[in-house]
């Protein structure tokens, strides 16, 4: 017989096995932080990696960061619920790609902007830049919020923790990591979480087994 799974598992449900595999994680983090952050002298090496990260590591890491822990608790009961039409999304995104590759890095490689928002200076003037910064600000404010809140709401579910306690927790992580590493660690760290990506994948794919 199958026993339903409440919504959170008590403290006690977490081994220490599970607090061993978190603190490894953590730990890991760290060490990647300060395995490239060390080698930064300038600005250029913390935001765009002296540009000599790797294509392909760019590329996976990219998708791995795209994948929030948001998309994976929400996106797979949105699809069991109700519907699949999340799946435009990651169809168009997937064609933007393409898009972006052959047709922007090109042109921010021949005026050597380093993101959008330079080229819409370089292109339109400071006021174009300034519009389109804040605007983008605002909405990844949000949207990182959002995905924070998400996180850290099943995390203290999980630990017995306080959801402020939690997120207070993550974001100070999170400021040393990205504050010390840089990109190249950012983009790194993406890499050495897809071994668990995808066994995480496998393993939720696998059937019940009754008790």
């Amino acid at each position: 017989m199958i026993h339903p799974c409440p919504l959170f598992c008590p403290l006690s449900a977490v081994s220490g096995i599970d607090l061993g595999i978190v603190g490894i994680a953590v730990v890991m983090l760290f060490i990647i932080s300060w395995v490239f952050g060390r080698r930064e002298a300038t600005t250029e090496d913390f935001f765009l990696g002296s540009r000599k990260v790797p294509s392909l590591i760019a590329c996976l890491s990219f998708v791995a960061a795209e994948v929030s822990a948001l998309t994976i608790v929400g996106v797979p009961a949105t699809a069991y619920s109700e519907n699949w039409q999340y799946l435009q999304f990651f169809i168009g995104s997937a064609a933007a790609r393409i898009i972006v590759a052959f047709l922007f890095i090109p042109v921010f490689y021949k005026v050597n902007c380093t993101s959008i928002y330079e080229y819409l200076r370089c292109r339109f003037g400071p006021e174009t830049q300034y519009t389109g910064s804040i605007f983008f600000f605002i909405t990844r404010l949000i949207a990182s919020g959002v995905r924070l809140y998400a996180a850290c709401f099943g995390i203290a579910g999980i630990m017995g923790w306080t959801l402020g306690q939690t997120i207070l927790l993550f974001t100070i992580v999170s400021i040393i990591f990205i504050a010390f590493g840089g990109i190249k660690a950012v983009v790194w760290q993406g890499i050495s979480g897809r071994p668990v990506f995808y066994s995480r994948r496998h393993i939720t794919a696998l059937p019940d087994q009754p008790n």
